[in-house]
């Protein structure tokens, strides 16, 4: 007896392929560069102290990584008795994400305020070195964790860690904000709808020439 063919075992082999090409680990390259603003944040009133952002340059690299958003550094010659203060100091950081295999870019804007106080090191007339000290706090305030849809790619930027800048008996110990980048394959909308098309009008075609086939081989097996 000669049984019909179906599409079903077509169907399976094309699942099975769809499987393994999820399956493969993607190599996702991608670009980011941090910008703050301002660049250097001043003590309250006319107080002698600061801290300044510098960033890294542009860095080109590949799936999820921890960055760093702005390195801070604090100075001030204020005394101990008349410490330099930061009340709500406010600041941005810009990062601009560009997908390498897409061209396409975009920006997030985190935000933040700065509290604590500083003073020294300090020289006496004497020449005596008075230690300096600082104690800098950081509060986020909007949104820690934002996203960006690039292409079929999905960014999740995530601010982590501060590390507070210091002032040590003998100079300036600098600060870090770092943020993780978390990236994802995620087709976008449109793609994921076209190929669910795609896949649904292929299998209906299949399964009208299956049909069509059916009597043919009914007449074969009744002739047997």
């Amino acid at each position: 007896m000669i049984r019909p063919r179906c599409p079903v075992g077509a169907l399976a082999v094309l699942v099975a392929l769809s499987f393994t090409t999820a399956g493969k680990v993607e190599i996702i390259t991608w670009t980011y560069d941090w910008s703050p603003k301002p660049r250097l944040v001043r003590s309250d009133g006319d107080g002698t102290g600061g801290i300044a952002f510098t960033d890294e340059p542009r860095i080109t690299t590949a799936n999820s990584k921890e960055t760093m958003a702005a390195h801070l550094w604090i100075f001030s010659s204020a005394l101990e008795r008349h410490p330099d203060e930061f009340t709500a100091t406010p600041y941005k950081l810009n990062v601009q994400i560009t997908d390498a295999a897409s061209h396409k870019s975009g920006m997030l804007t985190f935000t933040g305020t700065l509290n604590g106080r500083a003073f020294g090191p300090a020289f006496l007339t004497n020449g005596r070195l008075l230690p300096g000290h600082a104690q800098i706090s950081n509060e986020f305030t909007g949104s820690t964790s934002q996203s960006l849809h690039l292409g079929t790619h999905l960014y999740t930027i995530a601010m982590e860690k501060f590390l507070t800048p210091r002032i040590t008996p003998t100079g300036f110990v600098g600060g870090d904000i770092q943020a993780y980048v978390r990236v994802r394959h995620n087709p976008e909308p449109s793609t994921l709808l076209l190929t669910a098309s795609g896949l649904g009008a292929g299998s209906i075609a299949a399964l009208w020439r299956w049909r069509r086939r059916r009597p043919e081989t009914g007449n074969q097996e009744s002739a047997a």
